[in-house]
């Protein structure tokens, strides 16, 4: 999804985020990706207000790893 850049192959990736989150799903990595992905959603449907959601995403990347600079 990320490649594409398409908003339509984000939204089904966030889904899928989503559904792991509630799931449980705890990485490093899987947050970190999907804050990016809603990042890239947010700038290309003009929506800052999801960036909120973005900062708590990087968030529960830093629980894992405060000094993981890709998360800051």
């Amino acid at each position: 999804a990320k490649h594409s850049g398409e908003a339509l192959d984000l939204s089904k990736a966030l889904e899928k985020y989503r559904k792991a989150a509630s799931y449980g799903f705890n990485s490093l990595d899987f947050w970190r990706e999907y804050g990016n992905a809603l990042a890239e959603q947010s700038y290309l449907l003009g929506r800052d207000e999801l960036f909120v959601e973005v900062a708590d995403l990087f968030r529960c990347a830093l629980k894992l790893d405060p000094d993981d600079f890709e998360a800051w």
